[in-house]
């Protein structure tokens, strides 16, 4: 459920009933339309529990993410939803973008399940800036955006840990750091995004660098840099475009021209044809590195359902 109310109070609870355990999801209150009363500079403010403001792929929904799986990449490093408060902004006709905020891992002990040591008590101060260098319309689907993302990650008493599936959820993991010794971590993340029409071009880089007590861990010092990313391309077939927005500068949902019709001279709707590579290089603490390729093919059948 989400909603608004008197023109400056925002709302959203969502919970996940999949598996055994009912769990939150976003759960928050944001007070928004602040600009209205103190500039265009004044932030929307929300708190409780809801993502992290880092990575184009992460803060994208998984129902308008083009592949089944994020990229290995985002799934090893990027933080995203925990408790906490955050201020983000859009400007200049969307054309610029920031947010950052103070976020506490969520509490994961459950009764008789052990707290997971690397999401236990760590805090988290998170950022990211997007700016659109080109944009030729008001229109979502002709722009070119670049954008960074920062992390700050401290007060980890149980260190950190880095693992990532080969972008297949069902498979087993393919890298895992294991348990490293260290209490405090930084992410720096850079993304772009380039739509033209049908076409798209998108592509991440994550780096994490934990700072390791244990040099036995770390071939070369105590500042490991762990990092990885993706690029991909893809084409749509029958669709309005790769739907953007701009007010949390993430890609939204994908309708086609004309829904799915068998009868007389209907429609098929919009394809997808999309394709991705990743790497991963956990090298300076592991033996671990890996290349990831995906190629995909969607189906909208109508804006609420994709085969």
């Amino acid at each position: 459920m989400s909603g608004s109310m008197y023109d400056y109070v925002a709302w959203k609870a969502q919970l996940d009933f999949a598996g055994s355990d009912t769990e939150f999801k976003d759960m928050y209150i944001r007070l928004h339309n602040l600009d209205k009363c103190w500039g265009c500079w004044f932030p929307d403010i929300t708190i409780g529990h809801f993502k992290e403001y880092f990575s184009l792929e992460e803060l994208t929904s998984s129902k308008y993410i083009n592949f089944m799986e994020r990229s290995m990449a985002v799934e090893a490093f990027a933080p995203s939803r925990n408790i906490g408060i955050g201020l983000q902004q859009t400007m200049w006709g969307g054309r610029f973008y920031y947010g950052i905020g103070w976020w506490a891992n969520t509490p994961s002990e459950q009764e008789g399940k052990e707290i997971e040591f690397y999401r236990d008590e760590a805090q988290h101060i998170t950022g990211r800036l997007v700016f659109m260098p080109w944009a030729p319309c008001d229109c979502e689907t002709r722009f070119w955006q670049i954008g960074i993302s920062g992390s700050y990650q401290f007060d980890s008493p149980n260190g950190f840990r880095y693992r990532s599936r080969p972008e297949i959820h069902l498979a087993d993991r393919i890298l895992d750091t294991g348990a490293l010794d260290a209490t405090e971590a930084s992410l720096v993340g850079l993304e772009t995004a380039f739509v033209y029409d049908r076409f798209k071009v998108q592509a991440e880089w994550i780096a994490a660098m934990p700072v390791l007590q244990n040099e036995d861990k770390n071939l070369f010092g105590d500042d490991a840099i762990l990092n990885g990313g993706y690029v991909s391309a893809h084409y749509l077939l029958g669709g309005k475009g790769f739907a953007y927005k701009r007010s949390y500068q993430t890609f939204d949902k994908i309708s086609p021209c004309s829904n799915f019709d068998c009868s007389g001279c209907g429609s098929w709707g919009a394809w997808e044809l999309g394709v991705r590579w990743s790497r991963l290089d956990f090298s300076e603490v592991s033996d671990g590195e890996a290349d990831n390729f995906t190629v995909g093919i969607n189906w909208y059948l109508n804006p609420n359902t994709r085969i």
